[in-house]
């Protein structure tokens, strides 16, 4: 479900309310220096955790890395959005539901 656009009473609490122009910016600019040093910038995703921060990190080439998730849930939707190199994701609901993101 979306909430752009509602009104700050409107949003579920707690959440994260973010300016979407500065996080575009800062993005961006990260991603001019990671090219400007030769290297592959890969998004992470352990704070945001969501799909549309991930695609802003990585200039949408969905090349997440660490993805360190509270369920099983989320360890899933990141990685079935993924291009499937992130470097590790660890629910931390136990080990029997790695094998479910493995």
């Amino acid at each position: 479900m979306s909430h752009v656009g509602r009104r700050i009473e409107e949003l579920p609490s707690p959440g994260l309310v973010v300016d979407l122009q500065v996080v575009r910016n800062n993005c961006s600019r990260m991603l001019e220096t990671a090219k400007k040093w030769g290297v592959q910038l890969r998004g992470h995703v352990k704070t945001h955790k969501t799909i549309e921060g991930a695609l802003l990190q990585t200039g949408g080439t969905k090349r997440f890395a660490i993805i360190l998730c509270t369920d099983v849930e989320h360890a899933e939707l990141m990685t079935k959005n993924s291009k499937g190199d992130q470097e590790s994701v660890w629910p931390r609901s136990g080990l029997e539901a790695r094998s479910r993101v493995a």
